[in-house]
């Protein structure tokens, strides 16, 4: 979805797969959360531009230790990442 038709629908919140600039977001008078492509590496870069949010999957959580259900690694792994967001002040 792109950001006139996040106008012309006026949802509160909505779901776009590429980054924007910041004062394209405020002008479409709509809150924005990234999906699609976001990790850890890149998801503080998107806060910082004005998203109020991110959607982290599958660089969240890594396939093999999923398929062998290693949930406490998966764990750790997600409290790792979440630490990092924490650190640069974006939790």
């Amino acid at each position: 979805m792109d950001i006139m038709k996040a106008i012309v629908l006026k949802h509160k919140i909505v779901a776009i797969l590429r980054n924007v600039p910041e004062k394209e977001l405020q002008a479409a008078g709509a809150d924005f959360v990234a999906v699609g492509g976001v990790s850890l590496k890149n998801a503080a870069e998107y806060l910082k531009n004005g998203f109020v949010g991110v959607g982290i999957g599958s660089s969240l959580v890594k396939e093999e230790l999923f398929l062998q259900k290693k949930w406490e690694l998966i764990s750790t792994d997600i409290k790792e990442q979440l630490d990092v967001l924490k650190k640069e002040g974006l939790l």
